[in-house]
């Protein structure tokens, strides 16, 4: 909830009372109130549910508003009403419907208070402190490149949004893209660091993100199997039939290393190297038995390394010249006992104090220095830092959580509902077409360097908007095929924003001129003039309204559902387009210049300044340059 909107509430709650509410009064009053806006239709401004449960929490109030609930007569009425008017937002009609209490404001005030809180702000307006204390960094495997394939811009798009959202919901934002100009085969490579930092508890279990264990086995049906028996060779984990499988072609190394590897049976070698395998098999065969026979081996399998093989395990030297010019290579030499007493004295005197006071100067700066380098100060810091992964496939929850994954879905043929395998480039030049036979049918010729410029520009803008015009579970379809529209909303809200710079512009030029005095302060405005009803729309059911749908998005995001409303504020954008649309079609802002119509003129003009900056904000979080012109 916006401050703006929370500062209005707690300030009609006070009114209702009759006294400075408490925090639990505040808290439940906020959960059960309903304000109407673009999204949800009410029939006041604002919507009290008397029968919820929460009210209880709220004292029975004595004031004129809790006599006229509980007994509904004109006299009460009036009283509750007068009351009621006295407050920083003083309210013009209340009335009680099927046990809910509806309220409408003197609009007035709380136009000129919305839209001064515009114009304090800015690019500002509705941003809080709600993650001000907690940093996300976002990895995607997606590519802004031109050459990347649209859905993969998709990806790119929904990361910066998600960014933005957060940023202005206070949270330190770091936003990291894979490199997709790797191999595919070392994609595991690609990811972010923040996505590759193994930490294992020493019993091969992984606490977060970083290596995944290996894949399991890859089995795979044959025709000569039954179903049954094929389900128990993947149960014993095995990759193929025993009747099917290849033999493996190991080469004269291979089977060389098999030789002297205790592990690997015993086989007399066959076909053409059996001559020169033969000699060492010979050489070696009595080896073998000794090492099986060794008393480190505790089975007939046991795989050797240097950690468990002592110099006794090992044969002695075989006077076999095949043998000796092979030994060398493959058989590691032990160093002698003489050579281990040093290394642990330096080992010892490195890392151990020898007297307990040394210990005791030492403990104590090592310890310190370990704790500030490497431990966070607070419970709170540790969880402050959240990982957020956006891509087409998902990740193992060994890496990263499921519900820190958001997957999106591709971009997809109008037509057949498949997978559309082309660039963001293929996009950009069918929509630039689009654009380019609007602007033919308004202006004629476009064929010319400085349209074809422009036209790309905007084509970009609306291929932006039209990402993030889809829920990001869902395909986004695009026509690829004949005369295709798919820039047409996106075309639409630039349009809009493009005629409020034209006004404004037009405004500038009238001033200079001498036509017009400058626009006056937002002080000296009387607000009182704006009497329609489409007015009082854009202020209290889209300008009041936009810093909810911020923090609601950010609350769902940081809510680890792995999923957000995507479309939130596009949909936002799309339907503020068309009652901006309608307003200014309807009512002229810019009028003559009599001094009858300046200070209705001005009002206009202050109101518009506050959708254009809403705007504005709008584009911020969906990565669009705002346009000055359209067409």
């Amino acid at each position: 909830m916006g401050r703006l909107k929370k500062d209005m509430l707690i300030e009609m709650l006070q009114v209702f009372l009759g006294h400075q509410p408490t925090e639990q009064q505040i808290a439940c009053f906020l959960s059960i109130v309903k304000t109407g806006n673009s999204e949800h239709l009410c029939l006041g401004d604002v919507a009290v549910p008397l029968k919820s449960p929460l009210m209880k929490y709220i004292e029975k109030m004595d004031t004129a508003l809790g006599c006229y609930i509980r007994n509904l007569t004109e006299e009460s009425h009036s009283a509750a009403l007068k009351s009621l008017q006295e407050g920083k937002f003083p309210v013009s009609k209340i009335w009680i419907d099927k046990d809910i209490l509806y309220i409408k404001f003197e609009r007035k005030e709380v136009m000129k208070c919305i839209v001064k809180e515009v114009a304090r702000n800015v690019l500002d307006y509705g941003k809080n402190k709600l993650l001000s204390s907690v940093k996300v960094n976002i990895a995607n495997d997606s590519s802004r490149e031109s050459s990347a394939s649209a859905t993969s811009y998709r990806g790119h798009k929904l990361a910066f949004h998600i960014g933005e959202i957060l940023k202005h919901a206070g949270a330190t934002v770091e936003l990291e893209e894979c490199d997709q100009r790797k191999p595919s085969a070392k994609i595991r490579q690609n990811l972010p660091p923040i996505l590759l930092n193994p930490e294992m508890d020493g019993e091969t279990t992984f606490k977060c993100t970083g290596l995944c264990p290996p894949p399991a086995p890859r089995v795979e049906p044959s025709a000569n199997v039954g179903r049954g028996e094929f389900q128990r060779l993947v149960a014993a984990g095995m990759s193929k039939p025993m009747g099917e499988k290849k033999k493996e072609n190991k080469g004269i190394f291979k089977e060389l290393l098999d030789v002297f590897d205790p592990s690997v049976p015993l086989q007399p070698p066959k076909d053409q190297k059996k001559e020169f395998i033969e000699e060492i098999f010979d050489a070696h065969k009595d080896i073998k038995a000794i090492i099986k026979s060794s008393k480190e081996s505790k089975t007939e399998t046991t795989s050797y390394t240097i950690e468990n093989v002592t110099e006794e395990s090992y044969p002695p030297p075989c006077n076999d010249k095949i043998f000796k010019k092979h030994h060398c290579f493959y058989v590691p030499k032990l160093g002698e006992k003489k050579m281990e007493a040093p290394l642990v004295t330096r080992k010892v005197k490195a890392n151990l104090p020898t007297t307990k006071e040394e210990e005791k100067k030492m403990e104590a700066p090592l310890v310190t220095k370990k704790v500030k380098a490497n431990l966070p100060t607070t419970k709170e810091e540790e969880k402050n830092e959240i990982n957020l992964y956006i891509a087409r496939e998902p990740l193992p929850t060994t890496m990263i959580s499921k519900a820190n994954q958001y997957l999106y879905a591709p971009v997809v043929h109008m037509k057949t509902s498949k997978v559309w395998n082309g660039s963001t480039e293929d996009l950009c030049k069918i929509l630039v077409e689009e654009l380019k036979r609007a602007a033919a049918q308004k202006h004629g010729d476009v064929d010319t360097p400085e349209w074809s410029q422009f036209l790309e520009e905007q084509a970009w803008r609306c291929m932006s908007l039209q990402m993030l015009s889809v829920s990001h579970c869902s395909p986004l379809k695009v026509e690829v095929d004949g005369v295709t529209q798919n820039s047409r909303e996106s075309a639409f809200i630039l349009y809009n924003y493009a005629r409020l710079c034209t006004i404004f512009q037009s405004f500038e030029e009238s001033v200079s001129e001498g036509e017009f005095p400058p626009l006056p302060d937002i002080d000296e405005i009387d607000f009182a003039l704006l009497r329609n009803e489409e007015e009082w729309q854009l202020v209290w059911g889209y300008i009041f309204h936009f810093p909810d749908i911020i923090e609601e998005n950010a609350v769902q995001i940081m809510g680890g559902t792995g999923k957000f409303r995507t479309v939130a504020v596009t949909k936002f954008m799309s339907s503020f387009s068309h009652r901006v649309s309608e307003y200014y079609s309807r009512y002229h802002v810019l009028s003559d210049p009599l001094p009858h119509l300046l200070p209705t003129m001005y009002a206009r003009l202050h109101l518009l300044q506050a959708v254009k900056t809403v705007m504005e904000i709008c584009f911020a979080t969906l990565g669009v340059q705002s346009p000055t012109s359209f067409m």
